[in-house]
């Protein structure tokens, strides 16, 4: 009898287990887009400003890129400019760069991860204005490198004059000139010229005034000066001479003053003068000549007086 009690015993030991009872219930995770927020702005400069983020949560999956992005325009992505800040949660700093002074900016951190970019909140900043440093002397570019080396120092006008070329006609390999960009006036001349390989002169377009003569001659491979579209005054003479290519002068089209005469001669591809309607008043001689293709002469109609007649 107790053989057969120890058997009941087990066998309802073993019943009581039944298949039916549930399983222990797994919970599958959820992941979702980062959270984070953007960091105030801070240390603001012509050119520079600094913010970050701080992502309080990775959603349940690596952050694989973080960091900030801005544009002139609201709600800035990620396919704006932007910074790459590693790849991980919390805090973290970046620094705005190649920004425009005086300039209004909207920013916001981002994050991504599996599942997605996320966004902080915007953020918007204005830079400071360029401070006004003045070169005392003259300028003389024979290289590109010369013309590279001076950007990043911060000058904005040149009390003296300009030169850009070789004045015994040798060639340089002038390219560009946008490392004078931050230059807003020149208070003597500014000379171009022989300058064979210049393809185009935007790093110009901050200058307003050019206190002595503008001279741009012999410059055989640029089509257009739309570089001087900021000028407004020549204080002397403007030259423009022997510009095989030069097909139009519309980047003169906010030109008002000149001081003393107006010479075009020699540009085989000039077709039309269009870009100087805003003289009113040639104080010296006005002189066009050989230049084979021009078709109208237009863009002089609004002028009233030529040699103070």
């Amino acid at each position: 009898m107790k053989i057969k009690l120890v058997t009941l015993v087990l066998c309802s030991i073993f019943l009581g287990c039944s298949s039916n009872d549930p399983e222990p219930s797994i919970e599958e995770e959820v992941m979702s887009a980062p959270t984070l927020s953007t960091t105030a702005i801070s240390q603001i400069t012509p050119n520079t400003a600094m913010s970050g983020g701080d992502i309080t949560d990775d959603g349940g999956s690596a952050i694989t890129a973080r960091g900030v992005c801005w544009n002139t325009n609201e709600n800035p992505t990620i396919n704006d400019s932007r910074t790459t800040d590693g790849s991980s949660s919390g805090s973290f700093t970046s620094t705005t760069t190649a920004l425009e002074a005086n300039q209004t900016y909207y920013i916001r951190a981002y994050a991504t991860n599996s599942e997605g970019t996320s966004y902080g909140q915007q953020l918007s900043f204005t830079t400071l204005e360029t401070p006004e440093l003045a070169f005392e002397g003259d300028l003389l570019f024979l290289s590109q490198k010369e013309v590279d080396d001076f950007a990043g120092q911060g000058y904005t006008q040149v009390n003296g004059k300009v030169t850009i070329g070789s004045g015994t006609g040798e060639e340089t390999d002038i390219t560009n000139l946008d490392g004078l960009g931050e230059i807003t006036s020149i208070a003597s001349s500014l000379t171009i010229f022989h300058n064979d390989q210049l393809l185009e002169i935007d790093g110009l377009y901050k200058i307003e005034t050019i206190g002595g003569d503008l001279a741009f001659q012999f410059n055989d491979a640029i089509d257009n000066i739309d570089g001087f579209s900021g000028l407004t005054t020549i204080g002397g003479s403007l030259f423009l001479w022997g510009n095989d290519l030069l097909s139009n002068i519309n980047g003169l089209s906010n030109l008002i003053a000149v001081g003393d005469e107006v010479s075009l001669q020699r540009n085989n591809e000039l077709i039309s003068v269009d870009g100087l309607e805003g003289l009113t008043i040639i104080n010296g001689d006005l002189s066009i000549d050989q230049n084979h293709k021009l078709l109208h002469l237009g863009g002089l109609t609004n002028i009233k007086a030529i040699g103070g007649d």
